[in-house]
């Protein structure tokens, strides 16, 4: 039996229906490269996850930073609360326009064996959005599909995950999906003024809360201070990638790009987006304690 598919849940506004559409899309991304600093050697990313016409291009490139020849992509989303448990897509094979990507089957088991998860079946684009850009950038790797609370547990899932890469020897890097400031009377968040008037403390100030503790590889204190500043949406990816990244040896942190859909098309709210890689570029006596 190939087991059950998870179907596409998003409509065709967060990314294209088509493979024509994607391949056209990507074709854009590409384009659009030398707008973004460019990563290498990464062994984890947080990306952005609002429709690929606000983030696809930078979380495009801020995957490319990772090697093509993986064998197992870990996406993390978020969307949970503080307290809410780890969750885990049963599925076997999820559907993107490229075609299906494979569960990693074996390695979610063993997830599950090492850390209570609960099964995932309700739509949500944190880890949606990134699938078929991984289908297209990673064609031959599985995928794990999971979402972390802003909590402890994210925390945990990156030990987790590590100990796991140790054993394999190799093979296995974790996307955390994370986006930054929502800013605006949509999101009940208004202490500055308009978006007009509020954007550069959203993005020069509040949305470098959620940044510069990432950079400086510190995933707890990226967590405290998204959920103290509301300074990111769904930051227990992020810390997992940061997590994971920091205990396989990353050294150093490197910021892709950032910017907010009020950069491309202003309007009464404020999204930020981020792109960072993990990478192994310094010498380990200068990595956090």
């Amino acid at each position: 039996m190939m087991g059950e598919i998870r179907s596409r849940k998003l409509p065709a506004g967060w990314y294209p229906r088509t493979r024509e559409g994607v391949l056209e899309a990507v074709e854009e991304f590409e384009s659009r490269a030398k707008q973004f600093e460019q990563g290498g050697a990464a062994r984890a990313v947080v990306v952005p996850h609002a429709g690929w016409v606000f983030s696809g291009a930078l979380a495009y490139a801020t995957l490319r930073a990772l090697s093509p020849d993986l064998q197992c992509v870990v996406v993390v989303g978020g969307h949970l609360r503080p307290g809410d448990p780890v969750l885990v897509a049963p599925e076997d094979r999820f559907e993107t326009p490229l075609g299906t990507l494979s569960a990693a089957t074996e390695l979610r088991a063993e997830v599950r064996r090492r850390l209570e998860c609960r099964d995932d079946r309700d739509p949500d684009n944190s880890v949606e959005v990134q699938l078929p850009l991984v289908k297209q950038i990673f064609p031959r790797a599985e995928v794990l599909y999971l979402r972390a609370p802003p909590d402890e547990q994210a925390i945990e899932l990156a030990e987790v995950l590590a100990e796991i890469e140790r054993d394999r020897d190799g093979g296995l890097s974790v996307v955390g999906s994370t986006d930054l400031t929502h800013y605006g009377p949509s999101f009940g968040f208004t202490s500055h003024g308009p978006a007009s008037e509020a954007i550069d403390w959203v993005k020069l100030e509040n949305d470098r809360r959620a940044i510069d503790p990432l950079l400086s590889l510190e995933p707890r204190l990226a967590i405290d201070d998204a959920l103290r500043y509301r300074a990111a949406c769904s930051m227990g990816a992020g810390a997992c990638a940061a997590q994971f990244a920091r205990l396989l040896g990353a050294g150093a942190a490197r910021l892709i790009g950032h910017y907010t859909s009020f950069d491309l098309v202003g309007g009464d709210t404020i999204v930020g987006y981020a792109g960072i890689t993990f990478e192994h570029e310094v010498e380990p006596a200068e990595r956090p304690a």
